[in-house]
């Protein structure tokens, strides 16, 4: 199948068309489902299926203007599952008030095991900083996956064969490697749209893992926090502080 672009503005098109033509009452939204898609990430790269994930896309993005689709029931039904689930997920509190952006993964499960959330920091400190603090006070682990943040846009990053890779529904393409932090770091500050030439870069992270994983590292978040936090950062050139990433990391 095609992957020419898996970008969510192209899906959220061509699936409302697939849900409008057979009368489905859901919609992903125009604006953006992004938390929806990222969580769905999560949740597959968790699973060892990342593959099967990247198939779905290139299976959404092949149905046509009208939103047909050539597949078998089976995939019909496994393809109208995922398009439900990135509409729970983008907006879980629109289903189920107990839910919200910030923990509804744990509805999620992997081998019978609730999956959580054992780190979470919301920072902004200058590129050298998060370099130290991505290689060395983080220290990503093949176990987990962070959910990344900055400004209502979402993304995962996952750590893979030695290199970081980065998942953003913009991304025609759907995921790209690199190979270091620091490469990373520049990548997140061009999709959060951050200037770091002179100023901060601004940025929430949320590591998501199975209940039952043994992560090999000690990270204390209030520690990382007070040690390097600079407060201000900007985005499209706007001033904002960490307060601002606070307000994402929690946001209803």
């Amino acid at each position: 199948m095609s992957r020419d672009n898996r970008s969510q503005a192209r899906l959220a098109k061509l699936i409302n068309h697939y849900l409008a033509w057979n009368n489905l009452p859901l919609q992903w939204d125009v604006e953006g489902v992004c938390h929806g898609l990222s969580l769905m990430h999560v949740k597959y790269v968790l699973q060892n299926k990342e593959t099967e994930f990247f198939e779905m896309l290139d299976q959404l993005a092949c149905l046509d203007e009208k939103g047909n689709a050539e597949i078998s029931p089976e995939s019909r039904d496994k393809m109208d599952l995922f398009i439900s689930q990135v509409v729970f997920f983008a907006n879980p509190q629109e289903f189920d008030a107990q839910y919200k952006q910030d923990n509804v993964f744990n509805v999620m499960e992997l081998d019978g095991n609730k999956l959580t959330s054992n780190f979470n920091l919301a920072l902004a400190t200058s590129l050298k900083n998060w370099v130290q603090i991505l290689e060395n006070d983080i220290a990503m682990q093949s176990q987990e996956i962070f959910l990344v943040s900055a400004g209502p846009h979402v993304i995962t990053v996952h750590r893979k064969d030695d290199q970081y890779w980065v998942y953003d529904p913009n991304y025609p393409e759907g995921i790209k490697a690199f190979a270091d932090a620091e490469k990373l770091l520049l990548e997140l500050a061009k999709i959060f749209k951050q200037d770091i030439s002179k100023n901060n870069l601004g940025l929430s992270l949320q590591s998501i893992t199975s209940s039952q994983a043994q992560l090999y590292t000690e990270r204390n978040a209030a520690n990382i926090f007070m040690q390097y936090n600079s407060q201000d950062y900007y985005i499209a050139g706007e001033k904002r502080s960490t307060l601002d990433l606070l307000g994402v990391l929690w946001k209803n």
